[in-house]
């Protein structure tokens, strides 16, 4: 259950079916492709992988320039990544527990992501609040089960930024020539 209620004030973002999803091969993708930006950007320092968002430095330079499908695109690389690492970590066992909860906490999200992403938001914004897991429809698997919330939180994202990183450095990186202007 939850131990407090600070994110009462956070609004749930979700989408119509009727406000023009497009088909896509990892689910319904938004018509605007809306920035992943959290508002701790990393790229803006020297980092080539922004350690808030998730995209490249070049990416997050551009991203006004995107086309909906490049912007989609990237999207889909940094969630790919993200699920990658959260289905290592958390095993859902309810998915409608989850979306209940994330409901009742007004966790921002969108219905069209992943259910392994709903899971890492609600732990992102309320990973010190939860004591017992399985009420929220998840558990951790047996590599995390020593660790708290707070740390498996703080594992993912140093994972998902490490996983990001050694992606550019192998597939982005060598294909860039000079400064990105």
């Amino acid at each position: 259950m939850v131990q407090n209620q600070k994110n009462s004030s956070i609004k749930i973002l979700a989408t119509d079916e009727n406000q023009g999803k497009v088909k896509a091969r990892s689910g319904p993708r938004s018509q605007t492709a809306k920035t992943p930006c959290i508002g701790i950007c990393s790229s803006g320092i020297g980092d080539n992988v922004c350690r808030g968002c998730m995209r490249f430095e070049h990416e997050v330079i551009r991203w006004n320039g995107y086309s909906l499908n490049e912007r989609q695109c990237i999207l889909d690389r940094i969630d790919s990544f993200l699920i990658q690492i959260v289905k290592n970590k958390l095993e859902l066992i309810d998915f409608n527990k989850l979306k209940f909860e994330i409901s009742s906490l007004k966790v921002p999200c969108n219905e069209a992501w992943s259910p392994h992403r709903l899971l890492y938001e609600l732990l992102r914004l309320c990973a010190s609040q939860i004591v017992e897991t399985q009420s929220y429809g998840f558990r951790l698997t047996p590599e995390v089960a020593h660790l708290s919330l707070v740390e498996i939180k703080r594992d993912i994202e140093v994972e998902w930024h490490a996983l990001s990183n050694a992606h550019y450095e192998r597939y982005i990186a060598p294909g860039l020539v000079g400064p990105v202007v």
